[in-house]
């Protein structure tokens, strides 16, 4: 399907910056889930209300099979760490509370937290 008229990203050498966003974007997900997740269902029925619209319908034509809207996607899964969904069954993202406790039962849960920070430069969250 031709995507004739989306806006294209070009990026022409690693940004720095970039990464530092999406990385303070997951962050903010993970310092802040039930905050993140209203935010998340409101801009999700926001986008559902403008579907319906004229200009949605073209937009959604337009971008239906979007190289574009997958790569988003997958950058989307990898900053939010798939937690925030579309309706959630309870206000704090279960799938949050399921990882702490994977890791919580992990027989090796200080090695793990050392090379998570490590990773991460001696941040915290």
């Amino acid at each position: 399907m031709s995507t004739t008229g989306l806006p294209r990203v070009v990026l022409h050498q690693p940004d720095d910056g970039l990464v530092e966003v999406l990385r303070e974007a997951r962050y903010a997900v993970l310092r802040h889930p039930v905050a993140c997740q209203a935010a998340f269902s409101a801009l999700v029925a926001e986008g559902r209300r403008f579907a319906e619209t004229p200009e949605g319908r073209a937009w959604r034509r337009r971008l239906a099979g979007s190289p574009l809207l997958r790569d988003l996607r997958v950058a989307w899964d990898m900053t939010t760490a798939e937690l925030l969904q579309e309706s959630p069954p309870t206000v704090l993202p279960t799938t949050f509370v399921d990882a702490l406790l994977q890791f919580a039962a992990h027989p090796h849960a200080e090695a793990l937290l050392a090379r998570f920070q490590q990773q991460d430069g001696g941040g915290t969250l």
